[in-house]
């Protein structure tokens, strides 16, 4: 009886995923993702302490995409998550957040897009 008690205990402790397994699939979620998405301009110069003012709810950014996904959702990430909860959830820095989310190189595809945000899981 202990033992079956210990093996239900384990099924229900939900299991996180890790770093790399959220990035791969925010890569997969933008890479799927049907039309453009929004870049954010000047991304890199936003002081610390104001990047829970940017908009990460305007439709089409990789921050909606993300927090559209119900698997993240069940992870942590809800919808109308501002820019520090998602840099917290997805555990990048403001300049990892620059690599794939600005417009600073001009417009990338989704492709590209997806493979800046691969190489980060590494």
């Amino acid at each position: 009886m202990k033992h079956m008690n210990e093996q239900a205990f384990v099924q229900a402790v939900p299991v996180k995923m890790t770093r790399q397994e959220r990035l791969i699939r925010l890569a997969m979620l933008v890479k799927d993702h049907h039309g453009s998405i929004f870049l954010f301009h000047n991304l890199e110069y936003v002081h610390p302490s104001q990047l829970h003012q940017v908009a990460t709810g305007v439709p089409d950014t990789v921050f909606a995409i993300a927090s559209s996904d119900p698997v993240f959702n069940q992870e942590g990430l809800l919808p109308g998550s501002n820019l520090p909860e998602f840099m917290r959830f997805f555990e990048i820095s403001q300049h990892q957040l620059h690599e794939f989310s600005c417009d600073c190189g001009g417009h990338i595809t989704n492709d590209a897009m997806s493979r800046r945000i691969e190489y980060l899981a590494r």
